[in-house]
């Protein structure tokens, strides 16, 4: 199976949708529009800079963040990978 992850940040608005006995969440923002782009890879998880500029940093860190040559999708994207100690 192959799955492609996509993670944003904003702000977005959160509604509940449906029926009245089965009402569920929806999302609407730049963030659901971005992560929708990002999420096109295969077994690899992406997130835009708006995620990446505000993820915590440390020494040792245990995540890096590699900035992909291309967009996806019109969208500036970073790839996940463990970092190497």
């Amino acid at each position: 199976m192959d799955i492609g992850i996509g993670l944003a940040k904003s702000q977005a608005i959160i509604s509940l949708a449906g029926l009245k006995d089965a009402p569920h969440p929806k999302a609407f923002g730049k963030c659901v529009f971005r992560a929708t782009k990002l999420s096109s890879g295969r077994n690899i998880i992406y997130i835009d800079e708006n995620l990446e500029a505000s993820w915590p940093t440390a020494k040792g860190g245990k995540l890096k963040f590699i900035k992909k040559a291309t967009d996806i999708k019109g969208v500036t994207a970073f790839s996940i990978e463990r970092n190497k100690f």
